[in-house]
């Protein structure tokens, strides 16, 4: 045998002996580790889920929802006039409610509004008869008035006696072109007031308004031209207990109380009317059956 043969018989010795050394190696463990966990490898012992009594099962409808819901809201009021509405009610129901985003966003929703305690504009004055002459136009002119009064407002500008007069009867004579008569309506001072500050401003009118919305205008910045029967007023100045039809400006508020620029007395620049007064007193032209016309304002749009 040479000596190449002898070298290859030896390694393939050795290799055959290592591989019997690892194979004994892994079965001991493998014997040990089955006497150790001798549960292993056994069948799983099967189960049978039980049957579940329908009595015991509570039904979807039956399950408790609790959602919350608006309902009325609780007003409170302080003495800033700052008005909280809290709405935070919870129901439980037996089954789900339909719910919208809008109902959905009132949900534990607080809504605060703040004004002013008190509030009074700088609004020119004039009465409806400049000069202390209370013949025709000038016994119906509060209406043009009032329109002066608030264009002289938003353009900044004052009101003397003789401006006034001829302003207001440029306003009448306008009137009488388009044949509208002495008492005009909501609608008729809207055109009236557009046409006369040349389109600069205009205004809206606001139907049945609340004295909450009253005082948001004024706390904004914008006077408000109030429709009203002229007698509810019960003002001590007006001859004969005053007009069936007036108008007013609204210029400010305090506690209780409107500040007016009324245009039916040369007292009238910055004349108190109560909140109440006023808003009982609110009514259209309505074709002359003033007291049953639509409670009604007019403010800048």
């Amino acid at each position: 045998m040479s000596e190449s043969q002898k070298i290859f018989t030896y390694c393939c010795a050795f290799v055959l002996v290592f591989l019997v050394f690892v194979c004994a190696r892994e079965w001991y463990g493998y014997v040990s580790f089955r006497k150790q966990n001798p549960g292993v490898n056994k069948p799983i012992r099967s189960y049978s889920i039980p049957r579940i009594n329908e009595k015991d099962v509570r039904s979807a409808k039956e399950v408790e929802t609790t959602l919350i819901t608006p309902t009325e809201p609780v007003v409170k009021v302080q003495k800033n006039e700052q008005k909280t509405v809290r709405v935070s009610v919870t129901q439980v129901n037996e089954k789900p409610l339909e719910t919208n985003q809008e109902d959905l966003g009132l949900v534990q929703k607080t809504i605060k509004v703040s004004l002013p305690k008190d509030v009074n504009l700088p609004v020119p004055f004039t009465s409806q008869a400049p000069e202390k002459i209370w013949t025709q136009p000038w016994q119906d002119a509060c209406e043009e008035a009032t329109i002066l009064m608030l264009d002289a407002y938003y353009k900044k500008y004052n009101l003397s006696p003789l401006f006034a007069k001829d302003e207001m009867q440029k306003m009448v004579d306008w009137e009488d072109e388009k044949g509208w008569g002495l008492s005009i309506s909501a609608k008729q001072l809207q055109e009236l007031f557009f046409d006369y500050s040349g389109g600069a401003h205009a205004l809206r009118i606001v139907e049945n308004p609340t004295l909450l919305q009253l005082k948001q205008f004024l706390a904004n910045g914008h006077p408000v031209l109030a429709a009203v029967h002229g007698k509810s007023l019960r003002n001590p100045y007006f001859n004969d207990g005053g007009p069936d039809y007036h108008t007013v400006i609204l210029r400010g508020y305090t506690g209780t109380d409107f500040i007016t620029n009324e245009p039916g007395t040369w007292r009238g620049e910055g004349f108190i009317y109560s909140q109440d007064i006023i808003m009982n007193a609110l009514h259209d032209w309505n074709g002359g059956d003033v007291v049953n016309g639509t409670p009604v304002v007019l403010v800048l749009k």
